[in-house]
């Protein structure tokens, strides 16, 4: 028997999860600034993540480094962008935590229709679960990719930030 809790639970690892990808998507995109020798555009400092990955999706790279990290993030794009939907599906749907249908391990999604009636599909429990697995697939993805790009991850998964800077010129410019 499930309890508001339980999906309070998995729904919070989903969102922290989900933060994690923003994170590594961020530090990609910082990494293949610091290595391009041409000007790269940044995406605004308010980029949803959807709008980090159309933009890897869409930016030109010349260093070959950067090239073999975003190929590799290009090869996964399709999966990728069917988590980015799912997600927002489950975040910013409306849903219903009736106490008799969590008891059965679902909540129900509530549409509105045009004629103002109301449509209810089931969400289980095992659904989100499943779905969080997926989620760490997208996190694979991204570690893969900024190892790939030259960033240095510990085995506890810390990133190190020096590897993101550009590199220091011996006779900087002022």
């Amino acid at each position: 028997m499930k309890r508001n809790e339980d999906f309070f639970e998995i729904i919070g690892k989903i969102t922290m999860f989900f933060s994690t990808v923003d994170l590594l998507a961020t530090t990609l995109i910082l990494k293949f600034k610091a290595l391009e020798t041409e000007s790269l555009e940044l995406p605004k400092e308010t980029a949803t993540l959807g709008i980090k990955i159309n933009y890897l999706e869409k930016i030109k790279l010349i260093n070959p480094q950067s090239k073999i990290a975003l190929s590799y993030i290009h090869d996964n794009l399709s999966f990728i962008y069917t988590v980015v939907n799912e997600r927002n599906r489950y975040m910013h749907d409306q849903w219903l935590f009736n106490p008799e249908t969590i008891k059965l391990g679902h909540i129900d999604r509530i549409k509105l229709t045009s004629s103002g009636l109301k449509e209810t599909t089931s969400l289980y429990h095992d659904d989100l679960t499943k779905f969080c697995f997926k989620v760490g697939k997208v996190q694979k993805i991204f570690m893969n990719a900024m190892k790939k790009s030259g960033i240095e991850i510990s085995a506890l998964g810390q990133i190190d930030l020096k590897s993101i800077q550009p590199p220091i010129s011996e006779n900087p410019t002022y």
